[in-house]
């Protein structure tokens, strides 16, 4: 007997590049919603002591380490669920 999942791969093969296409499809959909969420504060977060050495740049670092935390977060979340730390 097979598995229900195999008609499915005989009909949609796997891309790499497919798969690899819409994890940076998602990042960037990530990091303009990031964008989007932080831009009202652009000011204050220029104006941050941290975030003063970066001046105008100080709001794209901001959702850019914001994207990169919510990356390594999700990252986290899945490889927990797949390889968990107590078998």
């Amino acid at each position: 007997r097979e598995p229900l999942e195999k008609p499915f791969h005989w009909a949609v093969h796997r891309s790499p590049w497919r798969v690899w296409n819409f994890r940076a499809l998602g990042l960037l959909a990530m990091f303009l919603g990031m964008r989007m969420v932080l831009s009202p504060f652009a000011v204050e977060i220029a104006h941050m002591e941290v975030m003063a050495v970066y001046g105008s740049a100080a709001p794209l670092i901001a959702a850019l380490t914001a994207t990169l935390g919510g990356l390594l977060l999700i990252t986290a979340a899945a490889t927990a669920v797949y390889r968990p730390a107590a078998a």
